[in-house]
């Protein structure tokens, strides 16, 4: 979910009513989530926010879920003031939009978790896949296995639909075609080899610099698939010479090596193959406008917050289970109101029940212990607080200037 803070100068009521006037209905806040709570007479279904009001540090009905769940809508300020967080589920490229133009119309300073680095284009990979094909095709068919090997190598740069990295997949993929070409043509070793190749590939050194810094400085989220698809062509250099091996030994003889009688050949098939190599990155700058989700970027400055919301890298603290946290929560709130006095312990799901009298004849009796005043709640009123559980709650908030410069 997007997670945004609101300054204390604009409340939670009203930053709601201007999403819902935008059209975002379904905003989880503090006053939306539902938690069972004690009156110590009953266990009811109450917003977080009133449960809050209601229970002190020093009240026995304030548990670790409720402060684990109310620390994730709140978060300190650059001030050291309270800014309110709300959560908006399935964040895309309009939602934001017109999350951006709610939280302006307020008045008060604003952050969220959006990030402003390039977004995400589901069908780039269609581009730069269509180019890897056309590889394998071209002419001469000879060496295709290698061009093959290489393409599944660096595959992983496709997965996450950005245009950095599937760029730098193309130009990788074409470097790989330009050095395997003038290998083909040149000596079978020596300096004179070793010249031709890097002849035919320095001038992709500026086609796969321009990608790899978008990746590091701006697609942090390709960064893994990176690194996948670096330790996939180190394996891949180790393993191929044994595919060449053992395809060799299925023939009656070796095959006859021609070599070029200049260079003008590998040439010629580089300067192909950068020609070729330009189609798909100019479809992919195409067609990312238009077909990008995820993070948000907005031509309108007066959109852009002041503020940067940081968020925590994982969800509830110190790998504890949101379901787990919630049934023990309730558990000892049962506990608080039905059983014996001091007998409620957290994390522990049994107690024993209080005893209850009755008046029959004049004189008084005991009740059933199991006579409750109400039935419990349902487990299922409370999939908001599970879900704001599982996020990651807020940690900072900061000029957005400031986080930028740390990001480059």
């Amino acid at each position: 979910m997007r997670a945004v803070a609101i300054a204390p100068e604009a409340d939670e009521r009203s930053a709601l009513a201007a999403l819902s006037a935008h059209g975002i209905d379904d905003a989880l806040a503090a006053s939306r989530v539902t938690v069972p709570f004690s009156d110590f007479s009953r266990v009811a279904d109450v917003p977080l926010d009133g449960a809050l009001r209601r229970s002190r540090d020093s009240d026995p009905r304030r548990t670790p879920f409720l402060d684990e769940l109310a620390s994730r809508f709140k978060a300190i300020g650059p001030d050291g003031s309270a800014w309110t967080v709300i959560y908006l589920p399935g964040p895309t490229p309009e939602r934001d939009e017109a999350a951006a133009r709610s939280l302006s119309s307020l008045g008060a300073a604003w952050a969220w978790d959006a990030r402003s680095g390039a977004r995400s284009s589901p069908i780039l990979w269609i581009p730069a896949a269509a180019f890897a094909l056309w590889l394998l095709v071209m002419r001469p068919r000879r060496g295709w296995p290698a061009r093959l090997v290489a393409a599944l190598a660096f595959s992983p740069l496709l997965a996450p639909g950005a245009l950095g990295a599937s760029t730098l997949f193309v130009a990788l993929a074409a470097a790989f075609a330009a050095a395997q070409r003038a290998a083909a043509c040149a000596p079978a070793r020596g300096r004179d080899r070793s010249r031709a190749i890097f002849d035919a590939t320095w001038p992709y050194g500026l086609a796969i610099a321009v990608p790899l810094s978008a990746v590091v400085a701006s697609e942090r989220q390709s960064l893994p698939y990176l690194a996948a698809s670096a330790a996939l062509s180190a394996l891949s250099a180790m393993l191929y010479p044994r595919l060449v091996k053992a395809l060799a030994s299925r023939r009656l003889h070796e095959a006859p090596r021609f070599v070029a009688l200049s260079g003008a050949r590998a040439t010629r098939a580089s300067r192909a193959v950068a020609k070729a190599a330009l189609a798909p990155a100019l479809a992919m700058a195409v067609l990312q406008p238009f077909t990008s989700t995820g993070t948000y970027r907005s031509g309108d400055a007066s959109l852009r917050p002041a503020y940067a919301l940081s968020r925590d890298q994982r969800g509830v603290d110190d790998g504890t289970d949101a379901e787990t946290l919630l049934a023990e929560h309730l558990a000892y709130q049962e506990a608080l109101t039905y059983g014996r006095i001091g007998d409620a312990a957290w994390g522990r799901s049994r107690y024993d029940p209080a005893y209850r009298y009755a008046e029959s004849d004049g004189r008084m009796i005991r009740s059933p212990a199991e006579d409750r005043s109400s039935p419990p709640p349902s487990n299922g009123a409370y999939a908001e607080s599970i879900a704001a559980l599982r996020e990651r709650g807020p940690s900072s908030i900061e000029p957005a200037s400031d986080k930028k410069a740390r990001g480059r």
